[in-house]
This record gives C-alpha cells, structure tokens and sequence, in this order.
C-alpha cells in the first residue's frame, strides 16, 4: 500500500513497471507528479512514449517497447486537463490500479 492509500502492487517480473521503480515509498511517477506537477508529467510521458517507440526492439523485445509506449501514452491521455498536484496525483493513482488490475486479469 502506497501513502496514499492505495494497494498498489505489481507482479515481480512486470517488464511495464518492474520492482525497482518501486523501491521507496512513492513511485517514482509519483515523485515527479509531486514535483513537476500533472502538466509536465504528461509531457515527461508523451516523451518517453516516442522514445520507446522510436526504439522498440533495438535493446530487447520489440513488443515489451511498445507495450511500455502505450503505458505512458495512456498515462498521458489521463493527465490531460489536469490542473493541480492534487488533480494529477489523483488521475495518476487511478491510473495505476486501473493498470494493476489488468496485470491482475
């Protein structure tokens, strides 16, 4: 369970969102919410969706890239509106265990 309530926890071997970014109280995600705010996240992973995508299976699995592409494309789409930390976090949140239960599935 994170600070904020959530039981947010993820299979070991989650190439998407695997046990290191995991490794303190918030996510890293998290961090970067509470510090740069929802607009520059949303930015943050539109990027990192282009890199992956620009990359796909240069390093490893073709498929793996794109599925973490589409991770943070769909992060994106759910911070968009987003005004405040707090509007960010919770859409962020959200996001997470939304995700969690299709890794659940």
């Amino acid at each position: 369970m994170n600070s904020f309530g959530f039981n947010i926890q993820n299979d070991q071997n989650d190439p998407i969102n695997p046990d290191h970014y995991r490794q303190s109280v918030y996510q890293t995600i998290e961090k970067l919410m509470i510090k740069y705010g929802p607009k520059k996240v949303r930015t943050f992973c539109l990027l990192n969706a282009d890199k992956y995508i620009d990359r796909a299976g240069a390093k490893g699995d073709r498929a793996t890239d794109l599925k973490k592409a589409d991770w943070y494309l769909e992060l994106a789409w759910d911070l968009d509106g987003a005004e405040s930390i707090a509007d960010g976090m919770d859409r962020l949140l959200d996001f997470l265990e939304r995700v969690q239960g299709k890794n659940d599935q």
